[in-house]
């Protein structure tokens, strides 16, 4: 992710088309490669409108693999932002101030007309709202009705897996109304400012730091994801070896083969 520790790098474009798209009436899709960074963009963009629109609502479904998984989230998300204020007769008991992680386990038991219906009853009449749903996977016809509901409720931004129709289903038949947005490799620059923030306290033979930097830049592509993984290979290594290293890039076949078998 190309956040951390609130530093973000790059993305102004992708920013800005987001706003623009959600301003203009539209739903958002965003696709990209696995660790091209889709998911640190739509949290910076959830941080800055925090920020700057209190009256916006914003629901974060973080696993959005199935249609239960999916209201699951969205229920916990309603619950965080003290929205969830009707239960169903079989979670009566629960107290009303009860934290999310506390009572997730007996909503993990209900069903998922139950949790949908959920979502749906607590969301009608919600102003300004948007519902971000991440790492979407295939849409089946029960998840796509969902979706189909769901956006005359609220605002959608969709963070799709993959690029390829076969990988969202259905999701392509509703896609008319969407801003669709590739999230492209971080620039070299940009990649080179990352892996220096990520590096951190890493003591890297100066004559080897400008050949690690841009030996990780072209490993990486871009990806944070590898980029990522180089950087922990580095700081791992600095601490084996409890003072200045020189670069070597152990493993690095190894963790990128691994990566780009996630993306296939």
């Amino acid at each position: 992710m190309i956040q951390e520790n609130e530093i973000f790098i790059g993305r102004k474009e992708e920013l800005k088309r987001i706003s623009e798209a959600l301003q203009k009436g539209k739903h958002v899709l965003l696709l990209g490669k696995n660790g091209c960074g889709k998911t640190a963009l739509v949290l910076e963009f959830i941080r800055r409108n925090a920020q700057e629109n209190h009256n916006l609502k914003i629901l974060l479904s973080s696993q959005s693999g199935s249609l239960k998984d999916t209201c699951l989230s969205l229920v916990g998300s309603l619950c965080r932002l003290g929205l969830l204020v009707k239960f169903p007769k079989e979670l009566q008991r629960i107290g009303p101030d009860e934290p999310w992680e506390k009572i997730k386990p007996h909503f993990l038991r209900l069903r998922t007309t139950v949790l949908k219906n959920l979502v749906f009853n607590h969301i009608q009449g919600v102003k300004n709202l948007i519902v971000v749903l991440d790492h979407l996977g295939k849409v089946k016809s029960k998840f796509f009705f969902f979706l189909d509901s769901l956006r005359d409720q609220a605002k959608l931004i969709l963070i799709a897996r993959g690029v390829q129709k076969k990988e969202t289903g259905q999701l392509w038949m509703m896609l008319w109304g969407f801003e669709q947005i590739k999230v492209e490799p971080l620039t070299s620059d940009e990649a080179k400012r990352l892996a220096a923030h990520w590096l951190g306290g890493a003591s890297v033979d100066t004559a080897d730091q400008k050949k690690w930097y841009r030996e990780a830049v072209r490993l990486s592509g871009g990806n944070p994801e590898i980029l990522r993984g180089l950087c922990d290979e580095i700081r791992k290594q600095s601490l084996e070896k409890r003072g200045e290293i020189h670069v070597r890039l152990a493993n690095i076949d190894r963790q990128i083969t691994s990566l780009q078998k996630e993306e296939e």
